[in-house]
């Protein structure tokens, strides 16, 4: 079964952007605070410490696919250049995932308010697949709508994304 970064790396769409020069500036600090000994190189275990501080919560095994290439003599350790390249890689990934959660949103809001409601639930599940009993919805209406409002936010949706 393939893996989620592997997955990313077979979508056309998906892309390692390089840094501005404010990440790289940021990279660096990261890099230094991190690199507490001071040897210039990173460990597999300092590196998951790093996308940890950016954002990103990786498996173990998405730890050995960013640090694989990156660790071209495979000693266990990377350098800055390739530190660089795998928290360019995180970012990115996170960036990635982040919009098409905001795509899957923008598809059941259908009124462009910021917010789906029953309605535009149970529109787009009975599109997708016929028969949607309300029941179904308010289930997942129950589920989502945290804040009890009636309508379920960005916030919501990408929370019960994720969970998922």
């Amino acid at each position: 079964m393939a893996t989620q970064s592997q997955m990313l790396d077979d979508d056309p769409y998906f892309e390692i952007r390089k840094p501005t020069k404010e990440e790289r500036t940021e990279i660096k600090r990261i890099f230094s605070k991190i690199d507490a000994n001071g040897d210039q190189k990173m460990s597999k275990h300092e590196i998951k410490r790093a996308v940890r501080y950016i954002g990103f919560n990786p498996t173990d095994a998405d730890m050995n696919e960013l640090m694989t290439p990156a660790d071209v003599d495979n000693d266990g350790y990377v350098g800055y250049r390739e530190f660089e390249k795998i928290l360019m890689r995180a970012i990115s990934r996170v960036e990635y995932e982040k919009q098409n959660i905001m795509n899957s949103f923008k598809m059941f809001d259908k009124n462009g308010d910021g917010y789906i409601t029953a309605k535009e639930l149970k529109a787009i599940l009975s599109a997708a697949g016929g028969d949607c009993v309300d029941e179904e919805v308010n289930e997942l209406m129950l589920e989502a709508d945290v804040n009890k409002d009636g309508k379920i936010s960005y916030e919501e949706f990408a929370t019960m994304f994720c969970e998922k």
